[in-house]
């Protein structure tokens, strides 16, 4: 590992000039920021992702931007706002589980270990 962020983030901003519409280059941005605790820059790339995916109706897409946008929105302690994101996550999941249960069985597994952890922080 090299630590140079500075030419990391360069690289993912690159990437989104290149490609503004892409889920997946806003969804990794967004992983990228919120793992160096820049939640001011994880929040919104996490929220174009959502938007994205919404307009594209890709539901896992959703479902896996709800689910991160819940853990960061529960590491800035806006813990209403997470869980609301959690659920939305998991019905999404669980829908997509009864079509394709072997996919999306584990992805309603982990939404519910977020929901769990959530509920177990103080207040």
């Amino acid at each position: 590992m090299q630590f140079r962020f500075d030419e990391a983030e360069a690289t993912h901003r690159a990437a989104i000039e290149v490609e503004p519409n892409s889920f997946a280059t806003r969804f990794a941005f967004g992983i990228f920021c919120q793992e160096l605790n820049r939640f001011d820059q994880a929040r919104p790339a996490y929220e174009r992702a959502l938007a994205i995916a919404r307009k594209g109706a890709r539901e896992a897409d959703v479902a896996m931007a709800l689910n991160n946008l819940g853990m960061l929105l529960r590491d800035q302690n806006r813990m209403e706002q997470a869980r609301e994101a959690y659920e939305e996550a998991l019905k999404t999941y669980r829908r997509l589980a009864t079509e394709n249960p072997e996919t999306y069985l584990p992805d309603v597994a982990r939404t519910l270990k977020n929901l769990g952890i959530l509920t177990s922080v103080p207040s």
